[in-house]
């Protein structure tokens, strides 16, 4: 109740807890937090805070008699001037309280706004026969609650498009900048085209008129642009738009569906949302600075080397996808837009005499572990400075990962997010630095799967320093943001890389050298069928089998530089569709 949807920040909670038959109840319900027979008041995102999102327990109330599941109970709860909240079931009062008695942070908490039902954790709950009434006593809303018109109304309706969701049981959120690593990962795995589609779906049809694209959406309600339930126009200013780099991430994700996918017909059906999308982000130049602006950043600044690296690297590849689409005017604008940037940047980040881009003009010795992997990955640093900010990264390192920040404290336990550290992979990869790699794949990711008792079978969303999940019990062990190495290990181990979109061409480079392995293997279901590949080392010769579609053609490339070797990099052209390629070539 009380519900501010245009920030989602706050709201009271009243939690109705039945008495526990012992055929139905979790082993693990917490009967502290929430006593049997009782109701349970709490503030904010959760009953309990989630180290990251703020709440509170206010108090727990017991309920005059048995509260049985399968059976129907008649809740009052009446707000009043002063702060008052009086809650009553079946005609027994439960409690009448005073909510400023209770501290709920800053702002306190008020009696005015929406109002939602559900359950909490591992609940279900059944509402029917809803009434809202003012508090002049005009009645303002009514529902049976019995008809499935409701269910987008109040955001339980099947989802409307295939979409993937990091934080499943936790969030409930289909999250735009994670997608970034979704959609590489599904398209190097599953190769589900239709969730990939589906999910950057999903955020179009939540875009603003403005072009952006929103920070999350909320399953079960259908886009925006059919909205019309009292709060959602706040909204859709409000909570779901506010990290601005996200839209960034999202243009990236959608680059990479394309260029995995060549999803043409995808492409074509919503390109003018993309352009008004580019066009957004084109807009948040500062036309005195040159150097794009957003307000709250994921990234931390929002002016910083990070949003505008990746910027440069959307720009490209969106330029990309126009030309795919036949829209070359595009294109071409795109490119300069990403030619202009990329000069500003070196212009203003660059430190010649530290040897880095710093991670914004202001704070020459700030480094921060996405600004130096988007400088490396939008191609802004040439290959010496590359190499000079991949050294510059030993002033982030600890175990198992690299801090988000020079600003972090080393000190203490450390939060490591295998998001960043994930951006950070191909830079490294795309700079011929194993041991870094190799070093995150073994702490970092490993840390995930070396515990029975924090193993999940998926990614996490953060690993402390202790090599925990970094947010207590509240951490998403489920999170696809986490996942990189699913398509790194494809594209740099064992070597797979569309060079064109669809891997029309394509390039085959293992990473022989420097992972301590023998032998891989690895394929990809392309839009021309599964291309394949499988290498071992020994006696000083690498031996291969590449198994192409018809219809594609690439290049094998023994990379000497992962050797460390001075001599020439050894190509093999090879054209698909024909008996499997077998090599075998002196390292």
């Amino acid at each position: 109740m009380a519900y501010p949807v245009s920030t989602r920040f706050g709201g009271i909670q009243l939690n109705l807890v039945g008495n526990y038959p012992e055929s139905t109840t979790y082993a693990n319900v917490n009967k502290t937090l929430l006593p049997p027979n009782s109701i349970a008041l709490g503030y904010g995102f959760n009953l309990v805070n989630q180290t990251t999102l703020t709440s509170y327990y206010l108090a727990n109330f017991k309920v005059p008699f048995q509260v049985k599941e399968g059976q129907w109970y008649s809740v009052s709860a009446r707000m009043y001037d002063g702060n008052y909240l009086a809650v009553s079931v079946n005609g027994a009062k439960v409690f009448n309280a005073t909510l400023d008695n209770y501290y709920t942070g800053t702002p306190p908490a008020t009696t005015t706004g929406s109002f939602g039902f559900g359950g909490w954790q591992d609940q279900a709950g059944y509402v029917k026969n809803v009434k809202v009434m003012a508090s002049n006593g005009t009645t303002i809303y009514t529902n049976a609650m019995t008809d499935d018109s409701i269910l987008p109304e109040f955001g339980v309706q099947s989802n409307t498009a295939d979409i993937c969701m990091d934080g499943a049981k936790r969030d409930r959120l289909v999250w735009l900048g994670d997608f970034y690593h979704t959609a590489a990962i599904i398209s190097t795995s599953t190769n589900r085209k239709d969730y990939s589609a589906g999910t950057l779906q999903t955020f179009l049809d939540w875009q603003l008129p403005s072009g952006q694209l929103p920070l999350n959406t909320p399953i079960g309600y259908p886009g925006n642009a059919t909205l019309t339930f009292a709060g959602f126009d706040e909204a859709r200013g409000g909570y779901f738009y506010f990290l601005e780099d996200y839209h960034i991430l999202g243009l990236l994700a959608f680059g990479s569906h394309m260029r995995y996918n060549n999803d043409i017909e995808f492409a074509k059906k919503n390109w003018a949302q993309w352009k008004l999308a580019v066009q957004y982000l084109i807009g948040k130049i500062d036309k005195s600075t040159g150097i794009v602006t957003v307000g709250f950043a994921f990234f931390g600044d929002g002016a910083g080397l990070a949003v505008n690296s990746a910027s440069v690297q959307a720009f490209k590849e969106l330029a990309d996808v126009a030309t795919a689409v036949g829209d070359s005017t595009s294109a071409q604008a795109w490119s300069a837009v990403a030619r202009n940037l990329t000069s500003t940047i070196q212009a203003k980040f660059w430190q010649p005499s530290l040897g880095h881009f710093s991670d914004n003009p202001q704070n020459k010795t700030k480094l921060s572990v996405q600004g130096l992997s988007f400088v490396v990955t939008s191609g802004v640093a040439s290959a010496s400075q590359a190499t000079s900010c991949m050294n510059a990264l030993t002033a982030l390192k600890l175990s198992p990962g690299y801090k988000d920040t020079t600003d972090v404290s080393s000190n203490g336990v450390v939060d490591i997010s295998p998001n960043t550290n994930g951006f950070l992979l191909p830079a490294l990869l795309q700079s011929n630095r194993t041991a870094e790699t190799k070093y995150l794949f073994d702490n970092l990711w490993a840390a995930m799967i070396k515990n029975d008792t924090t193993h999940s079978g998926a990614s996490w969303e953060y690993v402390n320093t202790n090599l925990q999940p970094a947010l207590s019990r509240y951490t998403s062990l489920s999170h696809p943001w986490g996942g990189a190495p699913t398509y790194i290990m494809t594209e740099y181990v064992a070597g797979i890389r569309p060079v064109t979109f669809g891997y029309k061409t394509w390039i085959i480079a293992p990473g022989y050298t420097g992972f301590d392995l023998k032998s891989a293997s690895a394929q990809v279901t392309t839009p021309y069928g599964v291309l394949k590949v499988q290498w071992s080392v020994a006696n000083g010769k690498i031996n291969t089998v590449v198994n192409a579609p018809a219809g594609t053609s690439g290049t094998f490339v023994i990379n000497r530089a992962l050797a460390n070797s001075t001599k020439a990099n050894t190509v093999v052209q090879i054209q698909g569709g024909v008996l499997p390629k077998i090599l075998c070539l002196d390292l």
